[in-house]
């Protein structure tokens, strides 16, 4: 989809061009090589930003999920979206982010929980409601 997308600017901006898909798509296959090189050290960064700790290692696997994350059109943004809905998860505060480690939240299936889960303030407030 990103890359249709792409395509298509990248033709109307250079109408003229002869053979525009191969240009296109070699320089697409440079751009993807190069933004997904860097996207598991930024999404690390973010990690360690969002969740205030200072972790070193980068764990292979958490290596591996972020790229497949990257190779599916996944962005930093989304990232730390998915990330910050987890944080804001009462599970995780209670439990002190114990369990919530990047090479979890890459998972697919706590991807998709939280990366779809948008909880509005409001929301919130009534979940936190004890009755």
């Amino acid at each position: 989809m990103r890359r249709q997308t792409e395509l298509t600017r990248f033709k109307k901006k250079f109408p003229n061009l002869e053979e525009v898909d191969k240009v296109f798509d070699y320089f697409w296959y440079e751009y993807i090589q190069i933004e997904r090189a860097t996207f598991y050290k930024e999404a690390f960064d973010s990690y360690n930003k969002i969740m205030n700790k200072r972790l070193r290692m980068i764990d292979p696997k958490f290596k591996r999920q972020v790229e497949s994350l990257a190779k599916h059109g996944y962005t930093l943004d989304d990232f730390e979206r998915a990330l910050k809905n987890a944080k804001d998860d009462d599970f995780h505060a209670e439990t002190n982010y114990k369990y919530l480690t990047p090479e979890y939240i890459t998972r697919p299936s706590v991807w998709d929980k939280y990366y779809i889960e948008e909880v509005t303030p409001f929301e919130k407030a009534i979940n936190n409601i004890k009755v």
